[in-house]
């Protein structure tokens, strides 16, 4: 990334990811794609929100916390569920933005550095991009989300939406 030309590339980014019930090298390939981002200047929170009888629990905390000193792990005594965890993991946020990833998914490497790009005012309060869909061989079936909402999409509101696509362009 050209550090001199973008004005986000000094601000924290807290990348939370839930994981409930999954094994630990699926939790640790998520990990794997928010560290070896293009953009670093990130810190990782991965709530664990699996049963308190999943018998991997400590596997995947062994193994999360292993893999960097950026990573903040946090257990629940008891499932939260999705929505819950994430809210937990955002209370716990340092970063001037935020990005999530579930369990079993993994950014391609400029994924942050690229969104950061859609950020050019202040009136811009969400940035998103398309999704590709993978099976289990790496091969890409499909892109979901290439035609979607962008601008003042809230009647009223003075804060906008972006979609960027250009973390995609390369596998079209």
């Amino acid at each position: 990334m050209n550090t001199d030309n973008n004005q986000n590339d000094k601000k924290l980014v807290s990348a939370i990811i839930t994981t409930h019930d999954r094994k630990p090298e699926t939790v640790l390939r998520a990990v794997n794609s928010v560290l070896n981002q293009t953009y670093s200047n990130m810190e990782i929170i991965v709530v664990d929100d699996s049963s308190p009888s999943f018998r991997r629990r400590f596997d995947v905390k062994q193994s999360v916390c292993g893999a960097s000193d950026k990573i903040f792990y946090i257990v629940n005594e008891f499932s939260l569920g999705a929505c819950a965890s994430r809210n937990k993991g955002l209370s716990s946020a340092s970063g001037y933005y935020v990005a999530f990833l579930d369990d079993d998914d993994e950014w391609l490497p400029n994924k942050i550095e690229e969104q950061l790009k859609g950020f050019s005012d202040d009136s811009i309060a969400l940035v998103y991009n398309p999704i590709i869909v993978v099976d289990e061989e790496n091969c890409c079936e499909r892109i979901i989300n290439t035609e979607s909402e962008s601008g003042y999409i809230f009647q009223g509101e003075r804060i906008q939406i972006k979609n960027i696509t250009n973390i995609i362009n390369d596998l079209s």
